[in-house]
């Protein structure tokens, strides 16, 4: 497992992965095709296996060329109300976040799931193999669109992320608490396994003083921006330093173990590891 300590950051990569929840929109809208559908790689719909994987690779390139725009080609009216080009613009965002930057992609797959046909493409990241699932209904409009940790069963692929609770609350702000005191093996002692195994107390500490000697000392903290995701719930916590705004990420599961820790300068952006 990497661990990743850099320009006042540190986590163990892979720690919070997403399943389900990123980008996910429930299949079964209905609708026409919106009239945006020109690209030819978007043209008709997509009522043959190899359409559908056509259409699926355009959309993997389009995600890693940022025009989501053209992601949203060929989607029904329910999946074009439901995700903007500003969703997609952050969902890709958050998957790079979590499982490292593009490198390659692999032949995709296609299986059928109740009324629709789903083509799997994997993706190979940096950090974590990844997989981007895409939709279609009877008519071939694509009617759901997913990034995702690859080997999540296709009957979970929109399973309910994970809530916060006080379980995880409580979790987050001590982890805060021990932080700003310097308690690092306190910090530690809440880390699930493969965080302990992943990240010392010496590499809390050398982070945690990187941060201050940057931005000055701690002063408080305010309430956090908290995020739903498909492992974890995310607490990202504004930080008042003497010199500047800093932020603390804090992904916790559903049992209280802390799954993934980020600290940066900069106020909260709800997207771990940013």
């Amino acid at each position: 497992m990497r661990t990743s300590v850099r320009n006042g950051l540190i986590a163990a990569a892979g720690a919070v992965v997403v399943a389900a929840g990123v980008v996910p929109l429930a299949a079964g809208g209905s609708g026409p095709v919106p009239p945006a559908a020109t690209n030819a790689r978007y043209v008709g719909p997509a009522t043959t296996s190899q359409d559908r994987a056509a259409i699926a690779a355009a959309i993997l390139a389009d995600l890693r060329a940022g025009d989501f725009a053209g992601v949203r080609r060929g989607f029904d009216a329910n999946m074009s109300a439901q995700l903007s080009t500003d969703q997609l613009a952050a969902g890709w965002q958050q998957f790079e976040a979590q499982f490292g930057s593009y490198r390659s992609h692999g032949s995709p797959s296609e299986a059928r799931d109740g009324a629709f046909w789903v083509v799997r493409v994997p993706v190979d990241m940096a950090r974590l193999p990844g997989e981007l699932r895409v939709a279609f209904d009877g008519q071939g409009r694509i009617a759901g669109l997913f990034l995702l940790r690859q080997g999540v069963p296709l009957d979970q692929a929109g399973a309910p992320t994970v809530q916060a609770s006080s379980i995880t609350a409580r979790a987050a702000q001590d982890a805060l608490t021990e932080l700003a005191r310097g308690d690092f093996a306190a910090v530690q002692a809440g880390f699930d396994p493969t965080m302990n195994a992943a990240v010392s107390q010496d590499q809390l500490r050398s982070v945690w003083d990187q941060l201050t000697t940057d931005l000055g000392s701690y002063r408080s903290s305010g309430a956090p921006v908290v995020v739903s995701m498909a492992t974890a719930v995310l607490y990202d916590f504004p930080l008042d330093m003497a010199k500047g705004a800093a932020h603390l990420q804090v992904a916790v599961g559903p049992d209280g173990r802390i799954a993934g820790l980020y600290l940066r300068p900069g106020p909260p952006t709800g997207v771990f590891g940013r």
